[in-house]
């Protein structure tokens, strides 16, 4: 796809390395390219970094202690709905950032897209992806989550995550990405009876 002359120019002088990005209606999602002189379109697919940190009996303070601390930076919020900076959609240094807690476990996903991720214990697959669209579009509780469609009427992607046996987990995003996984003591993925 050929990009107008204008953008191409604004392209050009911000190109860096051949490549500058620019921002979709939901995120980084096309890159301009330069070559043999023409600035040509292409869709990036961003990388959706997921942690999750196993810390067996460990409270909610802790986890999130632990959680803030693999991030690097000052987590802060933004509520889409109020503008309050006391709750919201987390972000660290300009990353869409997302967390889920249960027992023994916190999850992290980092992204340039906006980001939800949910994690239970002995639960619904159906439920994690409810509440993972619900942190992504920022609506949280405030939207019934039985209203909460699929992928293609919500306009997001999701992807169940690989947790160990007993565990279910779904990220979702703004715009398909891949998936990055990590986990820091996980626990085996057998169980016995």
């Amino acid at each position: 796809m050929q990009v107008p002359r204008s953008v191409a120019a604004a392209a050009h002088r911000a190109t860096v390395a051949g490549t500058v990005a620019a921002p979709g209606p939901r995120g980084p999602s096309r890159v301009a390219v330069e070559q043999n002189g023409a600035v040509q379109e292409r869709h990036e697919v961003p990388e959706v970094q997921v942690t999750a940190l196993w810390l067996p009996g460990a409270e909610r303070a802790t986890l999130r202690a632990a959680a803030h601390e693999r991030l690097g930076g000052r987590v802060t919020r933004l509520c889409p709905a109020c503008a309050s900076v006391e709750h919201g959609r987390p972000h660290v240094r300009g990353r869409h950032v997302s967390l889920a807690y249960a027992p023994g476990v916190v999850l992290i996903a980092s992204t340039t897209v906006p980001v939800g991720i949910d994690v239970e214990e002995g639960g619904e697959l159906a439920w994690t992806r409810v509440e993972a669209v619900l942190k992504c579009t920022g609506e949280g509780l405030r939207r019934d989550p039985r209203d909460v469609g699929d992928d293609t009427a919500e306009g997001l992607s999701t992807q169940p995550l690989p947790l160990p046996a007993g565990w279910v987990g779904t990220v979702a995003t703004a715009v398909p990405a891949r998936l990055s996984w990590a986990a820091r003591g996980a626990p085996s993925r057998t169980t016995t009876a």
